[in-house]
């Protein structure tokens, strides 16, 4: 009995076991990539505190660590009174894009115990939730939701659509979850794409494979100018391809796995479920085109090496077991091949090159993490990466070492800044010492009790002087008086000897002036009183000033010496601190190198486990397409010997 290249029970297991490992992965419930600013999304009121805008300044240009010390530090200080609310708002918020969820958690719960008004509560409490589902507290997190009752602003209220979803299939309410997301129209874009894949993997779940195709088709349909739109409609076009071929529906399959982008990271995939489905249809001409395609791609990939295997089945499926035997074989050798690189690379990460490679990259704090990874050297295990770099658990492992170096950075900049505060209390104890007798100096000059002396003798005057209007008078016409009056005296005595009309004419003469002087001065008596009594007010608040200031500089230079010495002490516990954390820091960075390490070793491994797979399936097509050649050429021998 002859024997079939591939059976088509063992080709259909091998093919659907490929589809299910290249494809478990798209039936996840996936969530918009947060970059580190993350919580921008904030609805933040106008800034009133010079402070306060300094922390959005910062926020703003996508930094996480300056703006939440600046903002910790303005807090403490009481700088942002009329951002109180607001700031601690955006404090949770990055402390959760940090990961750091129990600070962000306790910083929610305090605004809510603080907040009066209503839409800063509906918002923490969204946070709240958010937070909660981040650390596993479902029914925490749908409490919290549920309670942050008022419409949320823009994307978060879709966010928050998309987190109840998210709730209810993760509580095993599934239909629940699809029944929230069906309502995608009114999302905001960015969430609706999503909720609309998710709502596809959910129907996925259900054996729904109406609702799926309707949620993929309508997520495809439209025609996007960013990047990850378009990498979320290649991932769904793959994901409703890999599962229409697995549901026995090739050419539907294949309407799906055609719309993904050959530049796609997902595209090899797509080509090989393209090529089964194609296969599945006896189109084997065009499988064989799109397969020979993603020959000539990376041989490291899955996908491309079941490709070769794809191949050469194309070639027993036509009975051309001599070229089949021959792609095989070439296959084998390849995995091989690849079987040592991986062996190779396992080995390198044992012995510590990935540690030393990635220790040794320059740290760049504008730079995010894939930028670090990808300035790695060539290596037995950089060639590896990209692939790592496509799970969750690689890249925040990744994430956390860069924080973790940016975090010894600091500590660094900090244990050498720290040195300088001594220079600078240094150079101002030795300016203090120069300037102590300057300052006694003057302190002896000012005379508190004579200025009170001056000022009493001043009020005592002005109380005689104010009595009448001539008390006010100026120099000039107190000059003026006394002249008239010796004027008057001499006109008196001479009309006492003799009387002519010239004296006469004098006396009248000297009271007219004098009339005239009298009236001047009684009309300027208010003015002058009131300018005089300001004046007196004026310098009494003057001397209350200064003899506060003598009081300050005196209780300055008596504390002078203490405060010196309690910058001294301070300095002293601060640096300490920064050396203990740059001692704490140093083994959480060796143990997330170690734990890289791992996950690359592991992938590495699981890698090395499936070339293995491939490579019996392939000892096993080579040795049944000898057998069939064999068979083959026996049959023909044994019709010419007849004949």
């Amino acid at each position: 009995m002859m024997l079939t290249l591939f059976p088509k029970k063992r080709r259909c297991e091998m093919m659907h076991t490929a589809i299910l490992a290249l494809g478990i992965s798209m039936l996840l419930l996936i969530m918009p990539v947060e970059s580190h600013a993350q919580e921008k999304s904030f609805q933040l009121s106008a800034v009133n505190d010079l402070h306060y805008g300094e922390v959005l300044f910062h926020f703003y240009q996508g930094e996480l660590f300056q703006p939440l010390v600046k903002l910790s530090v303005v807090q403490a200080q009481s700088k942002i009174p009329n951002h109180t609310q607001d700031g601690q708002l955006l404090k949770g918020g990055l402390y959760l894009a940090y990961g750091m969820h129990e600070q962000a958690e306790a910083t929610f719960i305090e605004l809510l115990d603080r907040a009066e008004d209503e839409d800063m509560k509906s918002r923490a409490w969204f946070y709240l939730g958010k937070t909660q589902f981040q650390r596993g507290k479902l029914d925490a997190a749908q409490a919290s939701l549920a309670r942050s009752k008022l419409p949320l602003p823009g994307r978060l209220g879709s966010e928050k659509v998309y987190l109840e979803a998210q709730l209810s299939f993760r509580q095993g309410a599934i239909a629940q979850a699809a029944n929230i997301l069906s309502d995608w129209e009114n999302m905001h874009d960015e969430w609706r794409n999503y909720g609309l894949y998710n709502l596809g993997v959910m129907a996925v779940r259900q054996a729904n494979e109406q609702q799926a195709v309707k949620a993929f088709t309508q997520l495809v349909g439209d025609k996007p100018d960013d990047s990850l739109t378009k990498a979320l409609q290649d991932r769904a076009e793959l994901t409703a391809g890999l599962y229409l071929l697995d549901k026995k529906r090739p050419e539907d399959a294949a309407k799906f796995l055609r719309g993904v982008r050959l530049n796609s990271a997902y595209s090899e995939k797509a080509l090989l479920g393209l090529g089964w489905a194609y296969s599945e249809l006896d189109q084997h001409e065009r499988a064989l085109v799109v397969w020979e395609e993603l020959a000539t791609r990376d041989f490291s990939q899955a996908a491309v090496q079941e490709t070769h295997m794809a191949i050469a089945h194309v070639y027993g499926k036509q009975k051309n077991y001599a070229v089949a035997a021959d792609l095989y074989q070439q296959t084998i050798e390849k995995l091989n091949q690849e079987y040592a690189r991986l062996e190779a690379a396992k080995q390198s990460v044992r012995q510590g090159e990935l540690s030393r490679d990635l220790t040794n990259t320059p740290f760049i704090a504008q730079k995010d993490w894939f930028w670090m990874v990808s300035e790695l050297p060539d290596s037995a295990v950089s060639a590896y990466l990209p692939e790592l770099l496509a799970q969750t658990h690689f890249v925040e492992a990744v994430k956390n070492y860069r924080d973790l170096l940016f975090m010894q950075q600091n500590l660094a900049y900090w244990a050498e800044s720290i040195t300088s505060f001594n220079d600078m209390v240094a150079a101002r104890r030795a300016r203090f010492k120069q300037s102590a007798p300057l300052i006694q100096q003057t302190l002896n000059r000012v005379n508190i009790n004579l200025l009170e002396t001056r000022q009493q003798s001043l009020l005592q005057r002005f109380e005689v002087e104010k009595a009448t209007p001539e008390g006010l008078a100026s120099p000039e016409e107190h000059r003026l008086l006394t002249q008239l009056n010796e004027v008057d005296q001499r006109v008196a005595s001479l009309s006492a000897v003799t009387a002519s009309p010239e004296l006469t004419f004098m006396a009248q003469k000297r009271a007219f002036f004098q009339g005239i002087l009298t009236w001047d001065i009684s009309a300027q008596y208010v003015e002058r009183r009131w300018a005089i009594e300001k004046s007196l007010k004026t310098i009494n608040t003057t001397q209350d000033s200064i003899k506060e200031r003598v009081k300050a500089l005196r209780q300055a230079r008596a504390a002078a010496a203490t405060t010196f010495a309690g910058f001294d002490q301070r300095i002293h516990q601060n640096a300490q601190w920064v050396r203990q954390l740059q001692q704490q820091v140093q083994p959480v960075m060796q143990r997330q190198l170690e734990y890289i390490n791992q996950l690359v070793f592991e992938a590495l491994s699981l890698k090395q486990q499936q070339v293995q797979e491939y490579r019996q399936y392939g000892l096993l097509a080579l040795a049944e397409a000898y057998n069939l050649a064999g068979e083959a050429t026996g049959e023909v021998v044994d019709d010419g010997g007849n004949d």
